[in-house]
């Protein structure tokens, strides 16, 4: 707070810090706590001392926090005296029982009046109804006064007010809508003040003093025209929490990708039956594929099935010869080279036959080329490899997993081998 009249007269810079601990109060909406500003290091820090410690009570004009809690109510407790150049914290120094008691008989009197204020302007009075100290089980027993609300015609909606004894108080009829809001003034001398206290005692110090300021607010004095100021400042973000934000960012950046990663799965998940099906449709259809292909001992029947379709399409068969199988993963391929002749419509009734074979048959490198010409114009010659599979037994199958297994180690041996060569 800064009171002055025509010139600068008292220095008394506000500064709140948000705080754990019972000295919370509600001002412009933030849980804040007022507290003392870090005491200077003293060579006699850490003296012991056996005399008792007196109980001092506040000499200047006294701040309080008044909070409506009924219909025309409001509870009022100090907040901090107005000395010199600082506020001082309204507590007791050693005993609170005390303290407190000596407090409510000088400052909390039945029918003692004060003057309400809310952003600079007077809104009403508070008129002391009783006093009472809280009981030992309140972690901070600071005096508390009930008393009578009497605000002026729309002030009720507010859910706090700040409140000086009226004699400290400018008269009512003097009025503060000139200072309503914060001057130049007051945004220039904030920070000068705060920083000095700061610098006295050294404490930390906020890199952008007015990225700091976070509330700033007239507050009325009586006997002058202009009033002192309040600011807030939170340094707290400067020394603990900005050293961690590059960690917070990088957390946050995690943050985005696992909920990319939850969102793709949690779709998964709503179509996991629809897959399920389409799983069982896949292996059903899969398992009708491999009764297709004949085992060892079909083989020969199928080649013989093979070579009847072309007899029994009217072809003269010139060449059958079966090649050397190939291995697959699971199935092994039989090539069959196959020479014939006829008319165009007996090599369509050929491929026919072919198909409607119950078991897997491909036709491959296809050539069609006309017969010589002993056996007539309409004579065509049909070159084709008929290709048909096998599933492979159990033994067979283990043979191809070795093979592949083998071919894996060697194809990252030799890719070490090349790494260390480079």
């Amino acid at each position: 707070m800064i009171r002055h009249p025509a010139r600068i007269r008292l220095l008394a810079p506000v500064i709140l810090m948000f705080a754990a601990g019972c000295d919370n109060v509600q001002w412009g909406g933030a849980q804040v706590a007022v507290i003392s500003p870090p005491p200077k290091v003293s060579e006699s820090e850490g003296e012991a001392t056996e005399e008792p410690i007196e109980e001092r009570l506040p000499e200047g004009p006294v701040l309080y926090y008044v909070q409506p809690v009924a219909e025309g109510l409001g509870v009022m407790v100090p907040l901090a005296e107005v000395s010199g150049d600082t506020l001082i914290p309204v507590r007791a120094a050693a005993n609170e029982e005390v303290f407190g008691n000596r407090f409510i008989a000088e400052h909390f009197r039945e029918g003692s009046e004060f003057a309400l204020f809310r952003n600079g302007e007077r809104v009403g009075t508070f008129v002391t109804r009783s006093a009472e100290l809280p009981g030992e089980g309140e972690c901070r027993r600071v005096p508390r006064a009930t008393g009578v609300l009497e605000l002026i015609a729309g002030a009720d909606r507010y859910p706090e007010y700040l409140a000086l004894r009226k004699s400290f108080a400018p008269d009512p009829g003097q009025g503060l809508s000139a200072a309503a809001e914060p001057d130049r003034r007051m945004q220039l001398l904030a920070p000068i003040v705060a920083e000095r206290l700061l610098r006295e005692r050294s404490a930390p110090l906020p890199g952008n003093w007015q990225r700091a300021m976070v509330q700033l607010r007239p507050i009325p004095f009586g006997g002058s025209d202009e009033p002192g100021f309040a600011a807030t400042f939170l340094i707290a973000y400067f020394w603990a929490w900005k050293p961690i934000k590059p960690e917070l960012d990088r957390v946050r950046g995690e943050e985005a990708k696992l909920l990319d990663t939850l969102e793709s799965k949690a779709r998964k998940a709503a179509n996991l039956d629809a897959y399920k099906a389409q799983l069982a449709e896949m292996e059903q259809s899969f398992g009708a594929m491999l009764r297709k292909l004949p085992n060892k001992t079909e083989v020969p029947n199928l080649l013989t099935d093979i070579s009847q379709q072309g007899a029994g399409a009217g072809l003269d068969q010139r060449l059958f010869q079966p090649g050397q199988q190939v291995i697959k993963d699971f199935y092994a391929e039989l090539p069959i080279k196959m020479r014939l002749t006829g008319s165009y419509h007996a090599i369509g009734n050929f491929v026919s036959g072919i198909a409607s074979l119950p078991r897997i048959v491909t036709l491959h490198d296809v050539e069609i080329t006309p017969a010589s010409k002993e056996r007539g114009v309409d004579q065509l010659q049909l070159d084709v490899t008929a290709k048909t599979y096998r599933y492979l037994d159990e033994e067979e199958q283990a043979a191809v997993n070795a093979a592949n297994a083998r071919q894996t180690r060697q194809t990252r041996q030799s890719r070490s081998r090349s790494q260390r060569a480079k």
